[in-house]
Formats: structure tokens, sequence, C-alpha cells
């Protein structure tokens, strides 16, 4: 199915490749940026760990930078802290 998401700018720039940074460093410090924004409220590093499990994972399954991201989107957008506006 196609990824309609991608067409925001906010989800393209969430998941740029990262050029030559080191991926996960790339990985942490934007979804420490998403999280705080998504759960309005400061979050721990605990936290932004807990959501970077799913990128680990895909990564160690060889999967691309931007599937990995997704992964970890994923779980932040079902996470009960989630706080959704319309």
């Amino acid at each position: 199915t196609p990824d309609l998401a991608i067409r925001s700018p906010a989800v393209r720039l969430l998941l740029a490749t990262p050029g030559n940074r080191a991926p996960r460093d790339v990985a942490r410090t934007r979804f420490a940026a998403f999280l705080k924004r998504a759960f309005r409220r400061p979050v721990s590093d605990r936290e932004v760990e807990t959501y970077l499990a799913p990128f680990d994972a895909a990564t160690r399954r060889g999967e691309p930078f931007e599937k990995a991201m997704k992964e970890s989107l994923r779980a932040i957008l079902c996470s009960p802290s989630l706080i959704y506006i319309s």
C-alpha cells in the first residue's frame, strides 16, 4: 500500500536519510524532539531509548534507515502517551 504520510514535509524531514552522521545518533536526536512534541511534555532519556528499540531491531535486521525510523514512529503513534489534538 502506498505510504501517504510521506507527503507531509514534517514526516519527510523526520525520515530523511542521515547523510554521513551515525544513523542511531540521528534517530535519537529526531525522536527526542518528536516525542517532546507528541507527548506535549519533557521526555526522559529512558523514554527516548524505549522508542528507539524498534529502530535498533530494524537496523539489526538490515532494514534501511527510513524503514527503521517508521518502526519507531509506529510505536510512538500507538503510545497511550501520545496527545492528539485535531
